[in-house]
């Protein structure tokens, strides 16, 4: 997953590059794709990495080296999913946007107010999370580094939230907006059919 994850975020990356692509304000929804790309890159070298060094070598990036290290995987993991997955919401809303307005150039679809929300999202799940940069993460008596904080139980309770914010709520709304463009989508095209209908019947 890790390579495979590696070598089409990368080709995604060059693929947007192209001259064809780089026009982000005639298409802004190009930057939250750019943005994806880059945040799921990160992602793939974070859980999928830590748990193929789980089960082939017995260590992860998490629980290994210092409490630095620690602190700092554990943050970077929690922080790109929650912006991978929100980021996924609003390229949906984008879409419904484009689809259900016949001028659809609001304040959402507009490059600068794109790279605002994606700026935005980023620094919300950075402070979110921030506490697992300064709380979590410690050694115990016999020196090993425990995952969690001595102030509060991290785990489960985290886990939970997590799911919440990368897998309940995003899932939630993409399914809302992707089926409301599907809703504009089967409209318009029953409009279309009445009005060639009509003027087929003119003629």
């Amino acid at each position: 997953m890790v390579i495979i994850g590696t070598v089409f975020n990368l080709l995604t990356s060059i693929i947007l590059c192209q001259p064809a692509f780089r026009d982000t304000k005639v298409r802004p929804t190009l930057h939250y794709i750019c943005a994806l790309a880059l945040i799921d890159l990160i992602n793939l070298y974070g859980w999928n990495l830590d748990n193929y060094l789980q089960i082939v070598h017995g260590f992860t990036l998490n629980d290994s080296y210092t409490v630095a290290s620690c602190k700092f995987f554990t943050f970077l993991n929690y922080v790109t999913l929650h912006i991978s997955g929100w980021l996924r919401i609003f390229i949906c809303f984008d879409r419904y946007l484009c689809l259900s307005r016949v001028q659809p150039n609001t304040w959402f679809n507009r490059s600068k107010s794109v790279l605002i929300i994606i700026f935005g999202t980023t620094i919300f799940f950075m402070l979110f999370n921030l506490h697992l940069l300064i709380f979590v993460c410690y050694r115990d008596d016999s020196g090993q580094i425990v995952r969690s904080s001595k102030l509060y139980p991290l785990y489960p309770i985290y886990n939970q939230i997590n799911l919440v914010l990368y897998n309940g709520i995003p899932l939630f709304f993409m399914v809302l907006f992707n089926s409301m463009s599907i809703y504009h989508l089967i409209r318009l095209r029953y409009a279309t059919i009445v009005q060639n209908s009509r003027i087929r019947h003119r003629a």
